[in-house]
């Protein structure tokens, strides 16, 4: 039976599934403070122990925000994007079924928190996940953003901001720690169907054990600058 499409192209599963609807069944891998062993957090408990429930995938506020997002697409033109389009493709899979590598959050200290660590060995180039949150406006008259919130583009000359917002919501890749010397990670913005994914992959070799870092840089200091 083939599966009717709107006119984004998204079935209705996968248009129920960006306005929030979903279940995520998981397990996250987690140490937690003053405990030297692993524990596996179920998404119940993931919200529990961090205050954040638990994302495969990004969603919006309504159904007309996901609509002016999809509209306001920085990438419509076809000589742009081919790369962003590229990585849509390459990591197809991975995006659609909301994939992590495998990974373990991590107790550092009370400074600095939690951190993301490699729980297998990663090879240049893995697939390490995708930022999810809730994708929703940043007004620069009464800004409302937060150290979680990455920059969501959309068209140049647009005066509309837009963040992923993962501080109530969203995966593992929210306890990925700023470091511009020592990152191992990079966010590649995938595109399809009008929609971009803010993904990372391993920019080398990664050991397990390592913990894993990227540059912060405009992604977030772009969404951030008015607060």
């Amino acid at each position: 039976m083939l599966k009717a499409i709107n006119k984004w192209g998204f079935t209705a599963l996968e248009w129920a599934r960006l306005l929030g609807n979903e279940e995520s069944p998981h397990t996250s891998k987690v140490v937690l403070p003053r405990y030297k062993r692993t524990v596996d957090l179920n998404p119940k408990q993931f919200q529990t122990t961090f205050g954040a429930r638990y994302l495969r995938h990004s969603h919006f506020e309504s159904e007309a925000r996901l609509e002016e997002v999809l509209r306001n697409c920085p990438l419509l033109i076809k000589w742009l994007g081919t790369a962003n389009r590229e990585y849509a493709r390459q990591y197809k899979k991975e995006i659609a079924t909301g994939h992590v590598a495998e990974v373990i959050i991590r107790w550092i200290d009370d400074e600095i928190g939690y951190g993301l660590f490699a729980d297998a060995d990663l090879p240049e180039g893995a697939f390490v996940g995708e930022y999810t949150g809730v994708i929703r406006r940043i007004y620069r008259k009464a800004p409302d953003s937060n150290p979680y919130c990455m920059h969501y583009p959309t068209k140049w000359w647009s005066l509309k901001y837009f963040a992923i917002d993962s501080s109530t919501e969203g995966n593992e890749l929210r306890f990925v720690n700023h470091s511009r010397s020592q990152a191992n990670l990079q966010p590649l913005c995938a595109m399809e169907r009008n929609l971009l994914h803010w993904i990372f992959v391993t920019t080398c070799e990664v050991n397990k054990g390592e913990q894993l870092f990227f540059d912060y840089g405009d992604a977030f200091r772009f969404v951030n600058r008015y607060n």
